[in-house]
């Protein structure tokens, strides 16, 4: 795995969040949570809602971090299996409308679509939140988002709780489908950067904690915005919101070790544009995954796969920029990261063309680690005798081509036939329709799934109580 610091740099990236904390310290919007901190040596001010975190505390934290060393990542056969797209919980704003070539606000049929889709596509992956209900109140939406899940899905994901009060909704109907209470209670705790957890944070964190959770801690510190805008300093600002988290846990009384989870950004100082995929962005999170291999034991790691992408449309910009990630990610972590889920536009919007993409090119990496078989038969010693050095045939002629001419990967996606003076744009634009007709012919193949009729009754009447105290 790459080693991007030296020693001495961890440690001066590690002082510098030390020195941070100290100085300039965190906004914490609750009592519960200032309080805890105050317990275990934090200077805090209840009124300014502010709480700055002394060395030895920090000290102590990291310490106890350091007790619990990541189990390390090795390459099976020197080649890690990239895994296929599916769209998880991406919880994007917008959908990607192809005819209109546009992101527009989605529906709740938008949303069912993508439910129907990935159910039949990538079923294993289970269907899952990928869309942001925009017509449903946010503390109730992650509940019905469950809701429509369970409904319209054969194979049902997960959600993503936004709320604390969301936690006893969703733990219900975890218990009611699949006898387990956590099984919705899936949350990354960011800060809002930079250096603030707010209240809506401070509720989740302690909601799932009140259900034996342990809560990650994220940041997605963006280098020239909510930070300096060298990555040295993005670095310190995100490592800083990583252990603030942590040693909020800590006073709470959670045991270690914590998780972290780094997705940075970079702003681009001309057009003030952020972009989650840029090198700067990379090198930022590829430090704190580095800093925290030496220094605590591990558990940070890159946030979002290799998802951000700064296309806003489908295509192969999108599909480069994913892939440069997936590319760092890898040597950074020693594994291949989902590579793509049909999200642009930084994350905010989805497209199932553009999931369709990722998923082709996935399986081109896929077909490589695979690998060959070697055995008599495709050695094909008998051909290379006869054809010789191809003076009066060639090897297109064999039997031994005819029986094996079908092994090889072929895409369904791109036309290799194209004359080079083919117009590039109407290419593309034929690539963007063949990907559409695969997403129509997934949603042909959709069938409803059947539940008992008492079942679906009693997660209305869960989803009826959560929409007359939340709605």
């Amino acid at each position: 795995m790459l080693s991007l610091l030296t020693d001495s740099e961890a440690d001066l990236l590690l002082e510098g969040a030390t020195r941070t904390l100290d100085r300039a310290g965190v906004l914490v919007q609750d009592r519960t949570l200032l309080q805890a901190l105050l317990r275990q040596g934090a200077r805090v001010d209840i009124a300014s809602e502010r709480a700055w975190i002394p060395p030895n505390l920090l000290s102590h934290v990291v310490e106890l971090q350091n007790r619990f060393p990541e189990e390390q990542r090795t390459l099976k056969n020197g080649l890690p299996r990239p895994c296929l797209p599916s769209v998880g919980v991406s919880v994007a704003q917008f959908i990607y409308d192809l005819d209109q070539a546009k992101a527009r606000l989605p529906t709740r049929e938008d949303f069912l679509d993508v439910l129907r889709f990935q159910d039949v596509y990538h079923p294993e992956a289970g269907a899952s939140h990928a869309l942001l209900l925009r017509d449903v109140p946010p503390r109730l939406e992650s509940i019905e988002a469950v809701g429509l899940i369970l409904q319209h899905a054969r194979h049902p994901g997960v959600s993503y709780v936004h709320y604390g009060e969301q936690v006893p909704f969703l733990g219900e109907i975890g218990d009611l489908w699949f006898g387990d209470r956590k099984h919705f209670l899936r949350s990354g705790i960011y800060a809002s950067t930079p250096l603030r957890f707010d209240r809506r944070a401070c509720g989740v964190i302690q909601s799932l904690i009140g259900e034996g959770i342990k809560p990650g801690i994220g940041t997605m510190v963006v280098s020239g915005a909510s930070a300096p805008v060298t990555p040295a300093g993005a670095a310190v600002v995100g490592l800083a919101e990583i252990l603030a988290g942590w040693t909020l846990l800590y006073a709470l009384e959670v045991s270690p070790p914590y998780t972290g989870g780094s997705a940075s950004g970079s702003m681009n100082m001309k057009s003030t544009a952020v972009s989650f995929g840029s090198p700067e962005a990379m090198l930022q999170d590829l430090m704190l995954r580095d800093l925290a291999r030496k220094s605590l034991g591990g558990h940070i790691n890159i946030s979002g796969g290799a998802n951000y992408t700064d296309a806003k449309h489908p295509g192969m910009q999108a599909a480069y920029e994913r892939y440069f990630e997936a590319h760092w990610i890898c040597l950074g972590t020693g594994s291949t990261p989902p590579v793509g889920s049909g999200l642009i536009d930084s994350g905010k919007t989805l497209s199932l063309e553009q999931f369709i993409l990722d998923d082709e090119v996935a399986k081109m990496h896929q077909r490589v680690v695979e690998g060959v078989e070697i055995n008599e038969e495709l050695l094909g010693l008998n051909e290379i005798e006869k054809v010789g050095p191809g003076l009066s045939s060639s090897h297109m002629e064999t039997g031994h081509c005819l029986r094996h001419c079908r092994d090889s990967w072929e895409s369904r996606l791109f036309d290799d036939s194209a004359t080079p003076e083919g117009d590039q744009r109407r290419n593309e634009e034929a690539v963007l329709r063949r990907a559409r007709q695969c997403v129509e012919e997934a949603l042909s193949r959709y069938s409803p799934p059947e539940h008992p009729q008492e079942k679906i009754s009693q997660l209305k009447d869960i989803l009826d109580h959560a929409r007359r105290n939340l709605g």
